[in-house]
């Protein structure tokens, strides 16, 4: 062996460790696991940017939630106003179709009775509504002391809301009578507030009915008022003075909603029956059959759900009567109706103390011609009421002397059988009886109890 290739042998030898060792050193790194903990800046890093996203994310959600919102409410608003101009439209086509239909009406009146045809209405030109400038509108509606920009208002909204405006500006309003209630019913005078027993079946009777309730309950009212007021001082500052006074007010408050349903035509056939028949009977002074009647619609007859109603194989009609719509008791149904039902009654019974007192007093003689709280309404049941319900006999002979003078005058509807047959008897009696009238002052010789012939008691 040559001594080159033993130091090529040898130099080899030496080298291959080397590699050896570089080759294990290689395979260390590449086998030497990760780091198995994170300095607390990068983990707080980590969480800030992992809730910047989260914040991110749910104000996206928001934002995109109130757009939707927004949407709907849009469209909601655009499907109202939709519907808005819809109604309208259709109650101007049935107006101008009604309108239509009575001038045919009224043409064929015409030609019928051959009267002239009525002369042709040219159609005026509506001018179209024009839209008005910003600067201008704007100072429209200040000039008409209304918020000249609402919130969330564009330009269309802002002149709609301009137009309507002007729209009722330009209806005509209601005139409000004056009295205790103020109401847009117009009033009716004395004769014309006798109320019927019955609902009026037509429209336009049933809204004069209102009237007359509405003037009714409202000339009450006056005369309670006017009542309280002449009581002496001392009086009215006591204590039972500052409690009727106080009732009073309360009344008049509490029959604010009952007009209104007046105005309205509003009020039920169920309650207006009975105030109709309360007020029909306080007319005539039947004051015991207006107070049945008002504790019918108040308490109601129906039967009371107490116990077991059904307790066998058969229905009974216990169970079925308690449901029955005529026999409910109006006064429990809510707190208003309640109020205006209990005024009603204080009323009533303001009504019955003024007429007996009227009957009674000693200042100023009972006159049938001053009857205020009836207005004239069937005089002669009312004289043979006051006749019969008073004991003191010259009270008697003075109503009975005017009801003769009315019978006279031919300013009363023939009597009853019972005033009658009283008039006949004290004619009988009259000799007997002048004694009695010199002595009380109520005798004048000018005008005797039933004038010469006894005409009174053969009218």
């Amino acid at each position: 062996m040559d001594f080159a290739a033993l130091m090529s042998k040898e130099i080899s030898k030496a080298k291959s460790p080397e590699t050896k060792s570089s080759g294990n050193e290689t395979e260390k790194s590449s086998t030497q696991p990760t780091k198995k903990y994170m300095r607390r800046g990068d983990v707080e890093a980590a969480r800030v940017e992992a809730y910047k996203q989260e914040q991110e994310r749910a104000a996206r959600e928001r934002e995109e939630r109130i757009a939707n919102k927004r949407k709907l409410d849009e469209e909601e608003a655009d499907r109202n106003r939709e519907r808005e101009d819809k109604k309208r439209r259709l109650a101007e086509e049935s107006k101008a179709r009604r309108e239509e239909e009575e001038l045919a009406k009224e043409r064929e009146r015409r030609k019928r009775l051959g009267l002239p045809d009525l002369p042709e209405d040219k159609p005026e030109e509506v001018p179209e509504e024009e839209d008005i400038e910003e600067d201008e509108l704007i100072g429209r509606l200040r000039a008409m002391d209304a918020p000249a920009r609402l919130f969330g208002e564009d330009y269309k909204a802002r002149l709609r809301r301009y137009r309507r405006l002007v729209q009722r500006a330009a209806m005509p309003k209601q005139k409000i009578t004056d009295g205790p209630i103020p109401t847009t019913l117009e009033p009716v005078s004395g004769g014309q507030m006798i109320i019927p027993a019955t609902i009026p079946k037509d429209q336009e009777n049933r809204l004069f009915l209102f009237r007359q309730l509405g003037s009714y309950f409202n000339m009450v009212l006056s005369e309670w008022e006017l009542a309280l007021a002449k009581r002496d001082v001392t009086v009215r500052q006591s204590f039972q003075g500052k409690q009727a006074y106080n009732a009073m007010t309360q009344s008049r408050e509490n029959m604010t909603p009952l007009f209104r349903l007046f105005e309205k035509a509003d009020l039920e056939d169920g309650l207006l029956e009975p105030i109709v028949e309360i007020v029909h009977k306080a007319q005539q002074r039947r004051y015991v059959d207006a107070n049945d009647a008002y504790l019918r619609v108040s308490i109601g007859k129906a039967a009371w759900p107490i116990g077991v109603t059904m307790v066998g194989i058969h229905e009974r009609s216990a169970r079925e009567k308690l449901h029955q719509s005529d026999q409910q008791a109006h006064i429990l149904s809510d707190e208003i109706t309640r109020k205006y039902l209990q005024s009603i009654k204080r009323c009533l019974s303001f009504a019955q103390w003024q007429s007996q007192t009227a009957l009674t007093t000693k200042e100023e003689p009972f006159d049938p011609n001053s009857i205020t709280l009836c207005h004239h309404s069937n005089l002669s049941s009312i004289l043979a009421a006051s006749c019969l319900h008073h004991n003191n006999i010259v009270l008697k002979i003075v109503i009975l002397r005017a009801a003769a003078a009315l019978l006279r005058r031919k300013m009363m509807p023939p009597p009853p059988r019972s005033l009658l047959a009283s008039i006949n008897l004290l004619q009988r009696e009259q000799p007997r009886l002048l004694p009695l009238l010199q002595a009380n002052g109520c005798y004048d010789k000018q005008y005797p109890v039933f004038g010469e012939g006894g005409e009174g008691a053969q009218h």
